[in-house]
């Protein structure tokens, strides 16, 4: 057996060695990988259409590319049609059929993620303000459907 078989072995069953730790370690409660409470919020959204609830006109972006990316207590807006900044991050809260998201952020890590100043930066995504609170009207695992007292906003779960 030669020496690069030999450490291709031992990686494996160094490998396989963690897997059955960490399963354990979470098995018993341990490790709590999955930590999210967010249910059918969790994942990445395709912000299809928005809605105006003064006029009614709607807007159809599911040729677009505008995405909520929603994690822990994470969400990132990104899209690569976007000249200039393309992504940014919040922090939000989902409880009593509402999501509020605050703060929203420029991300870039290397300038400490400065708060967004120029709200038509992040118009696109359906934000009006660095805070808004949205009503969850729908919430699936293939559709969300989000109202604020001037938007409509549908998703597609991807």
């Amino acid at each position: 057996m030669t020496l690069k078989m030999k450490k291709s072995i031992i990686s494996l069953g160094i490998a396989a060695l963690l897997l059955i730790v960490g399963g354990s370690l979470h098995s018993c409660g341990f490790v709590d990988f999955d930590h999210s409470e967010n249910g059918q919020l969790d994942g990445y959204w395709h912000l299809v259409s928005v809605d105006s609830l003064h006029n009614g006109a709607v807007t159809d972006l599911s040729q677009q590319r505008f995405f909520w990316g929603v994690q822990g207590t994470l969400l990132q807006f990104y899209s690569p049609d976007i000249q200039g900044t393309r992504r940014f991050v919040s922090q939000f809260t989902h409880q009593d059929n509402r999501l509020t998201v605050s703060e929203v952020r420029y991300d870039q890590r290397e300038k400490g993620d400065p708060v967004v100043e120029n709200i038509s930066e992040i118009a696109p995504f359906g934000l009006n303000s660095i805070t808004e609170v949205f009503q969850i009207d729908n919430l699936s695992g293939r559709s969300m459907t989000l109202s604020n007292n001037t938007l409509r906003l549908r998703f597609k779960k991807m």
